[in-house]
C-alpha cells in the first residue's frame, strides 16, 4: 500500500513537533536572561566633520596660512592630508589640534589610535570614550588619474588600493 504524499508530509511535520515538544519538556529549562547591573544605554550619534585636502607639494607652493585658513574655515574635525610632505605635525600644532598621524597624514581634533592589525591602512577616531570610527585616507595617482582607473561609468565603482 502506497502512502499518498500529502500524508506522508502531515506525519514528518507531526513526528518533528512532537521531537520538538517532547525535547522542550525534558531539557532543563536556561535561566531568564539577567539584566545588567548597571543599564547601558545606547550610544548617541556625533556628528564629525571630516575632510580630506591635497595641500599641493606639502602646503609651500602655497601660502601656508591659507592652508590653515581653508581647515578653519571648513569648520573640520578631521582632516586627510594628500602631499603633506612632512608637515602633519606642522599643520596639527598650526590649528591647535592635539592629534595626528604621520603615517596616514591625517590631522584631528579627536585622539586617533593606530590599531596593529591596521598595517598602516587605517586608524581609529575615537569622538568619545569607547566610541570610535575607522578612517582611511588615500591619495589617487595623477598618472593614470586615480578617480577615472576606477569602473567605467554605469559600472559599479572599485578602486585598487595605492599607497600614499
Amino acid at each position: 500500500m502506497t502512502i499518498p504524499r500529502r500524508a506522508r508530509r502531515r506525519a514528518t511535520a507531526l513526528a518533528a513537533a512532537l521531537a520538538l515538544a517532547t525535547a522542550a519538556l525534558v531539557a532543563p529549562t536556561a535561566a531568564p536572561a539577567q539584566a545588567p547591573a548597571v543599564p547601558t544605554p545606547a550610544p548617541t550619534p556625533v556628528e564629525v566633520r571630516v575632510m580630506t585636502f591635497n595641500i599641493w607639494l606639502g602646503g609651500d607652493v602655497v601660502d601656508f596660512a591659507k592652508v590653515i585658513d581653508a581647515i578653519t574655515a571648513a569648520r573640520a574635525d578631521i582632516v586627510g592630508l594628500q602631499e603633506a610632505e612632512g608637515n602633519t605635525q606642522r599643520i596639527a600644532e598650526a590649528l591647535h589640534w592635539p592629534y595626528w598621524s604621520d603615517r596616514l597624514h591625517v590631522v584631528s581634533r579627536f585622539p586617533l589610535i593606530d590599531p596593529p592589525e591596521a598595517h598602516g591602512g587605517y586608524v581609529l577616531a575615537q569622538v568619545r570614550p569607547g566610541q570610535v570610527f575607522a578612517l582611511a585616507n588615500e591619495h589617487l595617482t595623477s598618472d593614470p588619474y586615480g578617480p577615472t582607473s576606477c569602473a567605467p561609468a554605469g559600472r559599479r565603482p572599485r578602486c585598487s588600493r595605492t599607497s600614499a
